[in-house]
């Protein structure tokens, strides 16, 4: 028998077939997505009532007696969602199951609860006048007790009143940094009006975060628990959307899938794992690359059917995807992560293959 005896640097040189991430897909059915816990459950909204979808069902929000309209926007690992209900007027509430809880406006009303972390701390928006300001509702709020406190945040360069400009409060952390946007209509730099000014607020101060190369109005819509920032920059020229992320105050773009123009970011986990939209496909970003989610799914969706765009991902890696067909998706994790060829594990692997052929060769050889 002839065999052919590889070197161990040949070995080393051959390609590796790497072990891309997969995800199983469960359909919820109808409805949008907007919030999934790191129980697997998720909120939104169906037939325009707040929805929780817990174990793959379905259930209606608090009351919906007098209730035009409502939705969820996000929920913590304690089942508690936030979001608005429409009668006359939005209004910011917390929903626990089928209790929901008004939050208190102060000034002239609140609009929408935007987000919750898991010290029950909740933020979103509020209206001053013709104006509308970020706020931040205490944990105490959750109850419907007395123990409730809403503060009103101010933006990027406000020299007065909260009624100088907008600006809106979209997501926290569990330490209470809130992220958002300043929106100054006026005279806020030179060559800078309009402008969106990615906001961080810590213990309620806020912070103006840098732009991108080429732009100079951006928004912040996320951040994890380890301080990384992620949201959307806009182009000087035109409107065009860039995914972006920060870390302190600096700005990085996400690069782009293929053929697209334009993407947009919805969420970050603390793995640092970043998902959103390129153009209308769901997308995933790993390390500043982007995936499209709909090429590593173990299962294909139906006919004509795609993944438009991921709204939420939770520590457990699970990404809540909306689809073409007005269907909700939780893609779940399948397989291990993509593993790195020049890593020493790799390496390793390498090796003791190598060492497991020559081994074979060499007994073949002596039989022979």
């Amino acid at each position: 028998m002839n065999v052919r005896i590889f070197s161990i640097a040949a070995l080393f040189s051959l390609p590796i077939a790497a072990l891309a991430q997969t995800y199983t897909v469960t359909d919820l059915g109808a409805g949008y997505g907007a919030g999934i816990n790191n129980s697997g459950q998720v909120v939104g909204s169906l037939d325009d009532s707040a929805t929780v979808w817990t174990n793959g069902t379905a259930i209606a929000l608090g009351a919906s007696s007098g209730v035009a309209y409502s939705a969820a926007n996000g929920i913590n690992d304690s089942g508690i969602a936030v979001g608005y209900i429409a009668t006359d007027n939005p209004y910011a509430v917390v929903f626990k199951g089928s209790t929901t809880i008004v939050l208190p406006a102060g000034f002239d009303g609140a609009f929408s609860a935007n987000a919750i972390n898991n010290s029950d701390v909740v933020i979103g928006t509020i209206f001053y006048g013709d104006q509308y300001a970020g706020g931040v509702w205490s944990a105490g709020c959750t109850t419907g007790t007395s123990a409730c406190t809403l503060t009103a945040l101010r933006g990027v360069g406000q020299r007065r009143n909260l009624s100088e400009f907008f600006d809106a409060a979209v997501g926290i952390n569990k330490a209470g940094v809130v992220v958002g946007t300043t929106y100054w209509n006026g005279g806020f730099e030179s060559g800078y009006t309009p402008t969106t000014i990615p906001t961080v607020w810590t213990n309620g101060n806020p912070s103006k975060l840098g732009y991108i190369a080429g732009s100079n109005n951006a928004t912040a819509v996320a951040i994890n628990d380890g301080g990384t920032i992620v949201g959307d920059s806009y182009l000087t020229k035109g409107y065009t959307s860039i995914a972006t992320e920060w870390m302190g105050t600096t700005a990085t773009a996400l690069a782009m899938l293929p053929g697209t123009t334009q993407d947009g970011v919805s969420a970050i986990n603390d793995a640092g794992l970043i998902v959103g939209s390129d153009g209308n496909v769901a997308t995933l970003w790993e390390n500043g690359k982007p995936v499209d989610l709909n090429t590593v799914l173990a299962a294909a969706l139906p006919a004509g059917v795609t993944l438009a765009s991921a709204a939420a991902i939770n520590e457990e890696g699970q990404i809540l995807a909306n689809g073409s067909n007005g269907q909700i998706y939780v893609l779940t994790p399948a397989s291990a992560p993509e593993i790195d060829a020049g890593s020493s594990a790799s390496a390793l692997v390498l090796l003791l293959g190598g060492l497991m052929i020559l081994r074979t060769a060499r007994t073949q050889r002596q039989r022979s």
